[in-house]
């Protein structure tokens, strides 16, 4: 999964979740169908606004710099990272939560848990393309920041999609 937590565990208490926003902590006690419309609903959200925007952030970021050979390499590497991520977010639609839904009805299913670890390895690494960036010779262009800026919120948004797979997910419902 999207940025897997290093210390998994099949539950989570009260206060392991004060952290969290107040949507994360309200899918605790969600219902399964809130939960995967959730999920679904962020799946929508990062294919058609987060995504493209970052994409266009790139191409004005390469027209701007025209003289930096490695901002069309990089952004390739975000090119590269979306298709995967498209099949990541496909794999879940159709397969995972589905048999989420369906263990959700009838009783415990080992096979959420086994497509959950099956997808792990697809994992798109977001954190790399950022590190290139920052790393650049143009990283502190202000087009750079914006970017940047994106790219991390979106990290973000991912570590919380996750988070929902790896706890919510596996909660007994």
């Amino acid at each position: 999964m999207l940025g897997t937590p290093q210390n998994k565990t099949a539950h989570t208490s009260a206060n392991e979740a004060s952290f969290l926003s107040n949507e994360l902590a309200f899918l605790l006690n969600a219902s399964p169908q809130t939960v995967v419309d959730w999920l679904q609903s962020a799946h929508q959200r990062f294919e058609h606004e987060i995504i493209p925007k970052i994409e266009q952030d790139f191409l004005s970021l390469i027209r701007l710099l025209p003289n930096t050979p490695s901002l069309p390499v990089i952004f390739n590497l975000f090119l590269k990272f979306q298709m995967e991520m498209k099949l990541h977010m496909e794999i879940e639609e159709q397969k995972i939560y589905p048999a989420f839904l369906s263990e959700s009805n009838s009783g415990a299913n080992p096979e959420v848990n086994e497509l959950l670890h099956s997808h792990e390895g697809s994992e798109p690494f977001l954190e790399e393309i950022i590190l290139l960036i920052e790393r650049s010779n143009f990283s502190e262009n202000p087009f750079c920041q914006v970017l940047l800026s994106r790219l991390k919120r979106f990290e973000q948004d991912l570590r919380d999609h996750a988070w929902v797979e790896d706890y919510v997910l596996l909660l007994p419902h």
